[in-house]
């Protein structure tokens, strides 16, 4: 007697049939039977699930043999000149707020984009067979320890401006040994929160292993990563040396960099050209743009960094410590001069809303709600700019050489800090204790902020933005209250940066 009805089971989101099988068939054969018809059948998915992206990888190696497309090197995008004037005091004769209260105009406002999800593969990358004897690459990333699955590239060679042999290392890098190696990277950036930015340079690493510091095997390899990523990028070389180099799309703004346009997009230079490049203009199927943005805090292992203590001037028993992580400065110190939009005024908005670290929220943050308890917005935005004016100042030409954006926990870690990182401190502590919208104001030559004060208590000097006026706080105005704009600022031209 024959049963004709059928098992169904269900793997990578498809669905197969398998006939049930004869009653004379024991329990035995039939399961092993149906595990081997199921290993089968993986293989058979593994396979179809990796068609696509195989199919595009094949483009993109037969797209390098053709020529490729010489490009304009456009000259790097300085950021905007930021000459500081330096800390104003206010005068023991005057009170900040007598005189009534003046807005400021904005000639531009540059908001700041929602952060997006990583880039991701163009379709799931089935993990291949570990082959045996090949070691795990096991190495620090800003002192945290990673293991990712090797592979074998110590015969991988190209020959510097032949594109066909640069379409055959693109061919060997689409076989199937690198699955595991690109899963693993993705693993990594996923389980540290570590952004666009800090993930190529993980890849670069990675890519330098592997390639054992061959340049340009090193940069195909770190290109490769980050397309099967899901990443936007292309390749170019030198005409005359041959020299590989990696572009990069960002949905930001990147300055003092070299730049290429392409397709209405801007592409940068990991590590300057020497000489004119040719571009393979290949565009992969959902490519994505890298973000600037740093939306998360990185998990990083915690090594003890500066341990730094605040007196909060004019509150005596206000005294605020806390010991920053020195892998997470680390990691903040490699970020590049760079923006969230391709506004020229956007290079303070990933410092402006990259959050506060566990350590600033568990050290430092309590501290300051029970400071705040029972006052009204005015009295706690106002005891909150104490706290920012309470950091020593100094010029970035003095300490950096240039001029250098802190993010919060830079100006936790290092001793001093000029206009701009009082601001963007400002407005972290005031969104993030009070829960109020906040924005910087950049005046010719100065970094300011402002609050949404809405509870009727907001006093002096503000910028009207989206119905809402927001009342300035200017943590180098030494010692202004909130409300106070200094004279040597204009309040007829400034540029608005809303944060949150």
């Amino acid at each position: 007697m024959k049963i004709s009805s059928k098992i169904i089971l269900t793997a990578f989101g498809l669905s197969i049939l398998f006939p049930r099988p004869l009653l004379a068939e024991s329990p035995d054969d039939f399961f092993k039977r149906i595990e081997s018809e199921y290993d089968s059948f993986k293989t058979q998915a593994n396979e179809s699930y990796n068609s696509f992206r195989d199919k595009v990888n094949k483009q993109y190696a037969d797209f390098m043999e053709k020529p490729w497309k010489a490009v304009e090197t456009v000259k790097p995008l300085a950021p905007p000149d930021v000459p500081e004037p330096g800390p104003t005091k206010v005068p023991e004769d005057k009170d900040p707020l007598a005189d009534p209260p003046a807005p400021v105009t904005i000639i531009e406002t540059v908001t700041t984009p929602a952060p997006a999800p990583q880039p991701q593969p163009v379709e799931p990358i089935a993990p291949a067979p570990v082959v045996p004897g090949i070691e795990p690459i096991r190495m620090e990333v800003y002192g945290t320890k990673i293991e990712i699955p090797g592979t074998d590239f110590s015969s991988f060679r190209l020959r510097p401006g032949d594109t066909s042999s640069l379409a055959q290392g693109w061919r060997i890098l689409s076989q199937r040994q690198t699955n595991n190696l690109i899963n693993g990277c993705l693993k990594v950036r996923d389980e540290l929160a570590l952004p666009d930015w800090h993930y190529m340079m993980l890849l670069d690493a990675v890519a330098d292993y592997l390639s054992d510091g061959r340049e340009n095997e090193k940069t195909m390899i770190t290109a490769y990563l980050l397309n099967q990523s899901g990443y936007d990028i292309r390749l170019a070389y030198e005409r005359n040396s041959g020299r590989l180099h990696l572009l990069f799309n960002s949905s930001g703004i990147l300055y003092r960099r070299a730049r290429y346009k392409m397709d209405n997009r801007w592409y940068y230079a990991l590590e300057l050209p020497k000489e004119p490049v040719v571009v393979c203009d290949f565009a992969t199927p959902g490519e994505t743009p890298l973000s600037m943005a740093i939306a998360k805090v990185p998990k990083l292992d915690f090594k003890p960094g500066k341990t730094r203590t605040v007196n909060v001037h004019n509150h005596p028993d206000l005294v605020l410590t806390m010991t920053t992580n020195q892998n997470l400065i680390d990691l903040l110190g490699d970020y590049p001069e760079a923006g969230l939009t391709s506004s020229e005024n956007s290079q303070w908005s990933p410092h402006a809303t990259m959050p506060a670290s566990d350590e600033i929220r568990r050290e430092i943050y309590p501290v300051l709600r029970e400071a705040v308890k029972g006052l009204s917005q005015y009295e706690a935005v106002d005891l909150l700019l104490r706290v920012a004016q309470s950091f020593p100042y100094e010029y970035d030409d003095k300490i950096w050489g240039k001029d250098r954006v802190f993010f919060m926990d830079e100006s936790w870690h290092y001793p001093y800090s000029d206009c701009e990182d009082h601001a963007i401190n400002l407005s972290h502590l005031i969104h993030d204790i009070l829960g109020l919208p906040t924005c910087l104001v950049s005046y010719p030559g100065h970094l300011s902020m402002g609050v949404a004060i809405n509870d009727g208590s907001a006093k002096g000097d503000y910028v009207a933005y989206k119905g809402r006026n927001y009342t300035m706080c200017d943590a180098t105005y030494f010692y202004a209250p909130a409300g106070s704009t200094a004279s040597s600022y204009n309040n007829s031209s400034a540029v608005l940066i809303p944060v949150n």
